[in-house]
Order: structure tokens, then sequence, then C-alpha cells
């Protein structure tokens, strides 16, 4: 952090950096941020989820942020809630949730086979793709079907998005 200069000569993630340090001086157990990372470039985005990440390791501190970059989520998060117009959609362990959903790639034909896992479908002019629930459960009934992996920005927007 440049000391040589006035505070509106500070850059967006300089000036970011200088809020964050603000907000932990005084060593809050609970730390709410808003968009922290918005608008950074991805080194500054890195740095300070990484200064985040420093700051709850030893699991006495906890940080709520909202953020629209999910791979910000991703990296830090030990929960996630997923609010999409006023309503709670999604809330549970991140890990869990990466467990708990994949997509699944099939005809419109097979999708009524699937439709006790089937949470959402999306259809487009090569596939049709599922989002599913109990992974580990579908895959025991169905060993042959293939089934990737969904990270939290797939989820989200099957979700709030998906067709049926």
């Amino acid at each position: 952090m440049p000391r040589d200069k006035k505070l509106n000569e500070l850059s967006t993630g300089n000036l970011m950096k200088l809020k964050i340090i603000s907000a932990i001086c005084h060593d809050p157990d609970l730390l709410i941020l808003d968009e922290p990372t918005s608008g950074l470039d991805p080194v500054i985005r890195d740095e300070i989820i990484g200064f985040l990440f420093d700051y709850i390791k030893d699991g006495d501190k906890t940080i709520l942020f909202s953020s629209h970059i999910l791979s910000d989520i991703e990296k830090i998060a030990d929960y996630i809630i997923y609010i999409h117009e006023g309503r709670v959609i999604l809330y549970d362990e991140k890990d869990a949730i990466i467990e708990k959903y994949g997509i699944l790639k099939t005809s419109e034909e097979n999708l009524k086979n699937y439709r006790d896992f089937i949470l959402k479908t999306r259809k487009n002019k090569y596939s049709t793709e599922a989002l599913i629930k109990n992974v580990q459960v579908f895959k025991e009934f169905y060993p042959n079907e293939v089934v990737d992996r969904a990270n939290v920005e797939d989820i989200m927007i099957f979700l709030s998005r998906g067709g049926q």
C-alpha cells in the first residue's frame, strides 16, 4: 500500500484494501461486507480473498459477504445462502452443495426416467441438460450415465433460470 498518496489518489484496489483493514483493525468477531471484490482486477481480488481467508482461518471469526463473483465465494465460503428475488433458494455447506448436485446431459426422451432426481432442465440445439440432486444415489441407480460436476455458478444459474 503506497504511503505517500492521499486517499483520493489511491487505486480502487488499494482503497478497498484500506477499507477492509479499517473494518478489521478493531478485531471484530463478525465482519459484514457488501461486494468487497466488485470492480477489482483478478490479482487484487485474489489478494483480498487471501487476506480475508487468513482472517477467518483460526475459526473464531466470521465473515458474511455478498458477491456476484461466484468464484470468490467458492474460494472462501463455508456456507452459501443463495437469495433470488427475495427468497432463499439454496442454503447449505458449500462442499455439501457441490457434492449433492450434478449436471446430466441426456436426450429429452430419457428425462422421464430420471424425474425423481431432476430439479431443473434446460434445452439447447444439441442436448438437454438437467440439474440433478443426490448425485451419489443417482449413480447407484444409473451407473452408466455420466454426470458432470456442477460448480456453485452452474447450480445457481439452473435454480434461477433453468427450464422446468
